[in-house]
């Protein structure tokens, strides 16, 4: 049975497209990243598309001296539509299939010859999900860089450490669901042989060696944390105490006086005058140790005054469809560049990455 992979480009926060005039441009692609790419595509044994999909791409190829020009126009393709005409099928080999989805894609997988490539498309992309899908993904950066903003001057150097963004995030970019709850999201925290208890010691976690050697550099490298009200709501205030053991800067329009009653030796402080201000605080109780901020809005305003330094994800291959919190949701400037990772490791049902911002 055939192999039905889907390719797409897509951003670090799970996005396909963008409701701004522009796209995003295409960073160059290396020589090893476009050999590996042509070596997959003309393998392909067909090209599976939305009408959307198709009708950008043939009016594009069948032109094009582009080196993936010759496999996208000599392979097969289908596309599914139940509106698109024979006539309106312009690009060579190309067969309409207008029946039932689920049934058309059986019918492909048990074909004989090689696996077939799915072009997306999110909402076909989306249509193809299946109780237990057997796909790959390709994911490459599409994004356009943007001059940060001077917020940036609030940062102090010499002894200040770095300010890193971090989340355990799903492959479409969330790290909750609606209801707050983390679905899947921490299954790998438990799947492992090493067993690491937390820094405060209110559990243990079970990792793989390559989990376990990246999640002893990253926590001992924190030296204060920057959350939200909301977060800290969720996790109760980790009753005083942070899982990492480390002191904890709450961005709030009002300071929960009697939760500071209670826990009146609880490393907490709760800065109401933003998320600039937050920053600037973590960092003198910090030093030279990282900043992290966690995920959500906070991230996102971090990133949009460019207080950022890294990004780290801890990707998860689970899709989520929705949430009630993508790791930055929708920024105010335009699109921001991250660099290379500076940190891939493979990990068991998590891949943990880390993402210089390029200023």
């Amino acid at each position: 049975m055939r192999d039905v992979i889907l390719y797409m480009s897509m951003s670090l926060d799970g996005f396909v497209g963008s409701d701004r005039e522009h796209p995003g441009i295409a960073i160059p692609e290396g020589a090893e990243l476009k050999q590996w790419k042509l070596d997959h595509i003309s393998k392909a044994g067909a090209h599976l598309m939305g009408r959307t999909s198709y009708q950008e791409m043939s009016s594009y190829w069948p032109q094009s001296d582009d080196e993936y020009a010759a496999p996208m126009n000599d392979i097969p393709k289908v596309v599914f539509s139940k509106t698109l005409s024979d006539a309106e099928a312009i690009w060579p080999v190309t067969r309409v299939a207008r029946g039932d989805l689920a049934t058309e894609i059986a019918t492909i997988k048990a074909e004989p010859g090689p696996d077939v490539i799915v072009w997306g498309g999110g909402r076909f992309a989306g249509a193809l999900e299946a109780p237990e899908p057997r796909r790959g993904l390709v994911v490459s950066q599409r994004r356009r860089g943007a001059r940060l903003p001077a917020a940036a001057h609030l940062r102090r150097g010499g002894t200040m450490g770095k300010v890193v963004a971090q989340a355990i995030m799903s492959l479409d970019g969330y790290v909750a669901k609606q209801d707050n709850t983390i679905g899947r999201l921490f299954d790998w925290l438990q799947n492992g042989e090493v067993e690491i208890p937390t820094p405060a010691g209110d559990f243990a976690v079970h990792l793989t060696p390559p989990s376990s050697e990246h999640w002893r550099r990253r926590v001992s490298s924190v030296g204060a944390l920057v959350c939200g009200r909301t977060l800290f709501e969720v996790a109760e205030g980790w009753q005083g105490r942070h899982t990492v053991d480390v002191p904890v800067v709450v961005v709030t329009h009002r300071v929960p006086t009697d939760w500071v009653d209670a826990h009146p030796e609880a490393p907490f402080t709760f800065v109401t005058d933003g998320v600039a201000a937050a920053v600037a605080h973590a960092q003198t109780l910090a030093g030279d140790r990282v900043v992290a901020v966690t995920g959500g809005t906070i991230a996102r305003q971090c990133l949009d005054l460019g207080l950022l330094d890294e990004v780290a994800v801890d990707l998860v291959p689970v899709v989520m469809g929705e949430g009630n919190r993508p790791f930055f949701g929708k920024l105010s400037a335009d699109d921001v560049l991250l660099g290379n990772p500076s940190v891939c490791v493979q990990g068991d049902r998590v891949t943990h990455l880390v993402f210089p911002v390029v200023r």
